[in-house]
């Protein structure tokens, strides 16, 4: 009996995550933000964007929902990695919950029929089915394993870990969609790829991609389509004679600093920086310099600096 009662109680165990969500999650229609980065090896460029729902539409009879994406594209340089390069927005198009069938359709910009962006509809060990996201001529996707994860708005997610290659799994999320990013292509990540840093809805991070820490969630801002990481980075005194002080805005709080002459040949290179860490450039030449500040592989200022 005891053994009996033992088995039980481990299948109890094993389904605990299977338990808890009984509510099935639709993607919200309002004050929601998915902040992705896209990045890759010998792609030629980079790019962090944002999308956010919009407002509503109706196409067909039916009400939708808008998706408009704000972004930074940048230009790789096999040495410093992403160089900014410019701001972009875009109408990526429209969703709707069919809650039904624990679907979400999509309708692409400039097009007028929709078309299925997420099944959560899925069992263990189904084919992920054709939608705008995957294509099983290119790729496969198995459903390998379905649990629920407790996210910061308090409830749990039903998720899904898709085998979509050797040895390589995006998880899906009700209420949130592909790790990837709301609208990235579900394929094997091989030698790019986009990842998904957080989700917002209606201020708070729902999800928070813990492996991406040098993304905390930074948004672009909204008005200026500015990122809010990006905002200038100086040093003082400008000009300088031996000393001087990097002053950071909030948003960052640490990076790194590099200095180029007017050629383009790095000079100097001051690592993890903080806010009015001190920087001594006395062994700088007499000239103009270019700095550019640095968190990880992305560029978030730059600027001149003289040297006395």
């Amino acid at each position: 009996m005891s053994r009996y009662l033992l088995l039980v109680n481990l299948l109890a165990l094993s389904f605990l995550g299977l338990s808890q969500p009984v509510e099935y999650h639709v993607f919200p229609t309002s004050n929601a933000i998915w902040r992705t980065s896209f990045s890759g090896y010998q792609v030629g460029y980079c790019t962090e964007y944002q999308d956010e729902t919009a407002g509503d539409t109706i196409i067909n009879g039916l009400i939708y929902s808008k998706i408009q994406r704000l972004g930074i594209w940048y230009s790789e340089n096999p040495e410093l990695g992403c160089v900014f390069g410019g701001y972009y927005s875009e109408y990526m198009g429209a969703f709707r919950n069919d809650s039904i069938h624990r679907k979400i359709l999509f309708i692409p910009n400039e097009q007028s029929h929709d078309t299925l962006l997420y099944d959560f509809n899925l069992n263990l060990f189904d084919e992920l089915p054709t939608s705008y996201l995957f294509d099983p001529n290119q790729s496969n996707g198995i459903v390998t394993q379905i649990d629920s994860i407790l996210l910061g708005d308090g409830f749990f997610h039903r998720r899904y870990q898709i085998n979509i290659g050797i040895a390589e799994y995006v998880d899906i999320i009700e209420g949130i969609g592909s790790l990837y990013g709301l609208l990235s292509t579900i394929e094997d990540p091989f030698e790019m790829g986009s990842y998904l840093h957080c989700f917002i809805r209606d201020g708070v991070i729902v999800y928070q991609n813990q492996e991406t820490t040098v993304y905390p969630c930074n948004l672009i801002d909204k008005v200026n389509h500015q990122p809010a990481g990006a905002q200038a980075v100086s040093i003082a005194p400008n000009p300088v004679i031996d000393m001087a002080r990097v002053i950071l805005p909030p948003i960052i709080e640490r990076g790194d600093l590099y200095v180029f002459d007017i050629l383009g040949t790095e000079k100097m290179v001051f690592k993890t920086l903080s806010n009015d860490s001190l920087l001594d450039f006395s062994d700088l030449m007499p000239g103009i310099y270019v700095y550019r500040f640095f968190q990880g592989r992305t560029m978030l200022s730059s600027g001149k600096i003289i040297k006395m």
